[in-house]
């Protein structure tokens, strides 16, 4: 039970209450001591009277009957139509009912957008007999270029090719979490021009 910020009681104050007036405390004296009006108190002890303790809990707000309710044959066409993928705008002119009705009705049934229509894609996963068996190396090329001179633009066929260094990082994807396990540095065949 949920109650709210400027609620006086809850259901054991009530019961708290309900007590000391059986107790022969007047109303009055025992509404004052809850903080409740005399009309509240009075209230609680003709429910507890009515239904014992279960009547002290909270009743919903909810109204007995909505006469202005949109009728179950209009949902039940508002939805066939939205699983039929129209907009609520399309719906509302189909239906003969206004677009916030037919966006309510939407709304209470979980298919506001049309993605809601589709079934959710399940999700993927394996499940592997021993840690680390599935091991996902990267590996990258990067070259280095040799020492130039300072100004020099392009490199002429007499210098020395570039040296590529390939960085390795290795990750485990199973029962481990992914982490680096290498960053060395191993120097690849140097490239001729």
């Amino acid at each position: 039970m949920e109650l709210h910020k400027n609620a006086r009681t809850c259901p054991a104050s009530r019961m708290l209450m309900i007590r000391r007036i059986q107790a022969g405390i007047p109303v009055t004296s025992a509404a004052e001591a809850a903080g409740v009006s005399r009309r509240s108190a009075s209230k609680w002890k003709s429910r507890y009277r009515e239904a014992g303790e279960a009547a002290l809990m909270d009743r919903s707000s909810r109204p007995h009957r909505s006469p202005r309710q949109t009728h179950t044959v209009v949902v039940e066409e508002i939805l066939r139509l939205r699983r039929r993928r129209q907009t609520g705008q399309q719906i509302a002119s189909r239906v003969g009912s206004s677009p916030s009705t037919v966006a309510r009705v939407l709304a209470r049934e979980g298919l506001s957008r049309l993605k809601n229509l589709d079934p959710k894609e399940p999700v993927r996963r394996y499940q592997r007999d021993h840690p680390g068996e599935l091991i996902h190396i990267d590996i990258k090329k990067l070259g280095r270029a040799p020492d130039m001179p300072v100004g020099s633009l392009s490199m002429s066929p007499s210098t020395t090719p570039p040296v590529w260094l390939m960085p390795r990082s290795w990750l485990t994807r199973d029962h481990q979490p992914l982490s680096p396990s290498l960053d060395d540095w191993s120097p690849g065949t140097p490239v001729t021009a």
